[in-house]
């Protein structure tokens, strides 16, 4: 009988087994989907934008009443990929250094960029008043607190001044350790050497926490 009895505990625990592994190579083939669905959609994301950047070189040129439209395209662009950025975020927590989600933060990081070139474009043709804010950071950050720790206290302050400032902000985050050569180039001209640093209306440049008292003496909204 007890040798009944083990057995039909070892054909349990192997079927409890057996269901435990399949549910999760299911939940991981569901996340790769949905990773490459996410990837898809930044692709187009991406060439929009792109092709958003030749109108406003182009058709904004030659009909400066199409302006506010412009303006409001940008900005509903810009919501798409900060709603991109918090799903990202999310798969980042299970697992942040795996290669379809390192090359997804690539993809964000320049539509984030293409962003603060759009919204620079737009401001210096249409007189627009607000102010553009680029913030650089590390993505890697190799668990040193000392560069995360002033990381996070400075994105939070960031987000509390865009809550307050609205359309009065045109915010960009990105990564600067990717291995981009637009993002390279982006932080050797403007020289930038620690992080975290914000670059305001491509005049003035701030390297390491800045508190908020500091960043409303710089952003005005």
């Amino acid at each position: 009988m007890q040798t009944d009895v083990f057995w039909k505990a070892a054909v349990l625990t192997v079927i409890i087994l057996v269901i435990g592994i399949a549910i999760g190579v299911w939940i991981d083939s569901g996340r790769v989907e949905e990773v490459k669905t996410t990837l898809t959609e930044n692709d187009l994301l991406l060439n929009d934008v792109r092709l958003q950047t030749i109108y406003y070189e182009d058709f904004l040129t030659k009909n400066p009443e199409l302006c506010d439209i412009a303006f409001r395209a940008n900005l509903e662009y810009n919501n798409k990929i900060y709603q991109e950025g918090l799903k990202l975020e999310k798969y980042e927590q299970h697992n942040k250094f795996s290669s379809s989600l390192i090359l997804e933060r690539k993809r964000y990081a320049l539509q984030q960029m293409q962003f603060w070139i759009n919204s620079i474009k737009i401001k210096d043709f249409c007189k627009y008043n607000y102010t553009t804010a680029l913030y650089m950071f590390i993505y890697d950050t190799g668990n040193s607190s000392e560069i995360e720790l002033p990381q996070k206290l400075q994105s939070a302050a960031l987000l509390e001044l865009k809550e307050n400032c609205g359309s009065a902000l045109m915010l960009s985050p990105i990564s600067i350790d990717l291995n981009l050569t637009a993002i390279k180039m982006l932080t050797e001209t403007y020289n930038i050497t620690r992080t975290p640093a914000i670059i305001i209306d491509r005049q003035i440049v701030l390297q390491g926490f800045q508190d908020m008292k500091n960043l409303e003496e710089h952003i005005k909204c």
